[in-house]
């Protein structure tokens, strides 16, 4: 499955999330999850 389609049916699933994908840098991830102060889950 690929991740857009992973994270589609995570939506459908839990209609009250928004999955963002971002397949960036690490440091510039780390950059967007320090500014985010904890609103965010990563996984990796």
């Amino acid at each position: 499955m690929r991740s857009t389609s992973l994270a589609e049916s995570y939506e459908k699933a839990h209609p009250d999330t928004k999955v963002v994908l971002n397949f960036g840098a690490s440091d510039v991830l780390m950059q967007q999850i320090v500014k985010a102060r904890g609103r965010r889950l990563c996984l990796g």
